[in-house]
């Protein structure tokens, strides 16, 4: 059996069948059990988030097939369904919206090559516009699921996904996350990316910081150790 397609020719049923076996391949992402675990951390999935937001049967999914060109660190025998990321546009209440989601399934959502063509694909997405989006991407959770790829112990891996917000790490976990967390501060203050009133007065408590100078000199101090050392 054959069926024509939108360019006149006619598509066997088979390849047709090996079409939809490839897609919904991919739409399973990293694999039904890490899929279970997004949903057991209480997460949904890029394709369900998208389906939240866009009208119902609305959303049309843009270079679903698309693959790496990586041959380093044997990145050629690997399959990333999707380039770990899902890219589209459909209705967001009547309205044509482009959207992308990326699926930490697949490779904790890295991104590639492939995955940032797919984002600015035909000028959805500015590159200009997409260094700043990307700037907000939880870095801490693909840091954290990177690390358990690659077998790094649990209170590494814990503190990797909570630096940036160690109030939610394990009770194992939190002296040391929150000592990484004031650290990362310290060094965004001294290149005034941040200023003391925005710092989490909880935080200083646990260090019995009670003003900006005493944080600073502290600042200082392990600047100079860092630069003598390193």
């Amino acid at each position: 059996m054959k069926t024509k397609s939108f360019g006149g020719d006619f598509v066997s049923q088979e390849k047709l069948n090996l079409l939809h076996e490839k897609r919904s391949k991919i739409e399973l992402g990293g694999g039904q059990k890490r899929i279970d675990k997004q949903h057991a951390s209480g997460k949904l999935t890029a394709r369900e988030r998208l389906n939240l937001l866009f009208d119902e049967n609305t959303f049309v999914e843009l270079d679903a097939f698309v693959k790496h060109r990586c041959s380093n660190f044997g990145m050629e025998k690997q399959e990333i369904p999707g380039e770990g990321v899902v890219t589209g546009y459909g209705k967001v209440e009547g309205r044509l919206v482009c959207a992308f989601a990326q699926d930490f399934t697949v490779l904790g959502g890295s991104l590639g090559e492939m995955h940032v063509k797919k984002i600015c694909k035909d000028k959805i997405t500015s590159l200009d516009l997409f260094e700043k989006i990307i700037s907000g991407v939880n870095h801490g959770e693909i840091g954290a699921k990177i690390a358990e790829k690659w077998n790094f112990p649990e209170s590494i891996i814990n503190v990797i996904r909570f630096h940036h917000s160690p109030g939610n790490a394990p009770e194992a976990a939190k002296t040391l996350t929150t000592i990484i967390y004031i650290a990362d501060l310290m060094v965004h203050y001294h290149n005034s990316d941040i200023q003391y009133s925005q710092i989490d007065k909880n935080i200083l408590k646990q260090f019995n910081i009670t003003c900006e100078s005493q944080f600073q000199q502290i600042a200082d101090k392990l600047k100079t150790v860092f630069e003598s050392t390193y």
